[in-house]
């Protein structure tokens, strides 16, 4: 039985350039910090977050962000953008000596928080 993953087209991606991948990078992410199952990082990584929704999401506003993979709290898989592209996860970033690590890796986003234990099923 395979993994069952919903895909919904983020916007916020790129060419690998003919870099090959070779790292994963795991994120956990909750908007509000601490508030799950609220919609709002698939809203965030569609473009569509509301600055207004809460006071904390001003200074997302105009952040054009995404993963490959998203993974809630209840182990549903959405991804947003295909592995051959590179999501738009880890920003000025560098690894062993590279830098741009978007090029050369899969993002995960684990819907979480640090304070919090991630779940079985994620």
């Amino acid at each position: 039985m395979g993994l069952k993953i919903k895909r919904i087209p983020s916007p916020n991606f790129s060419s690998r350039q003919g870099v090959e991948v070779d790292l994963i990078v795991i994120h956990s992410i909750s908007l509000p910090t601490g508030e799950f199952g609220t919609g709002y990082v698939v809203d965030l990584f569609l473009n569509r977050l509301d600055p207004k929704a809460h006071p904390s999401f001003e200074e997302l506003q105009g952040m054009r962000v995404s993963s490959h993979y998203f993974i809630d709290r209840q182990g549903e898989i959405i991804e947003f953008v295909p592995p051959e592209y590179a999501a738009w996860h880890a920003g000025e970033s560098s690894f062993e000596g590279r830098t741009n690590c978007n090029l050369f890796s899969i993002g995960i986003e684990l819907e979480g928080d640090i304070s919090i234990s991630f779940t079985d099923q994620q």
